[in-house]
């Protein structure tokens, strides 16, 4: 479902999509998932985007949503609360 929704926002002209990783956060899935989950599923959110662009044959570039997931990271390596 999602690749097929990056190939409708191809087809209908996007020149730019986004990894559908946003909800990839332990506030989202839950801390237990993230930590044995959360590189799994970013790494899907990259690969279905990432098929969807070849799919299209077309020239389109995608943006990493990674966001959350680095500062999540960052509050740990800091050993600080959110």
């Amino acid at each position: 479902m999602v690749q097929q929704v990056h190939e409708d926002f191809i087809a209908n002209g996007a020149e730019v999509i986004t990894t559908n990783s946003y909800a990839v956060v332990p506030f989202h899935i839950g801390e237990q998932r993230f930590v044995v989950d959360g590189k799994i599923l970013a790494d899907l959110a990259g690969r279905l985007a990432k098929s969807a662009v070849q799919n299209s044959g077309k020239s389109v570039k995608i943006a990493v949503h990674c966001l959350h997931y680095l500062a999540h990271t960052a509050l740990i390596y800091f050993n600080l609360s959110a």
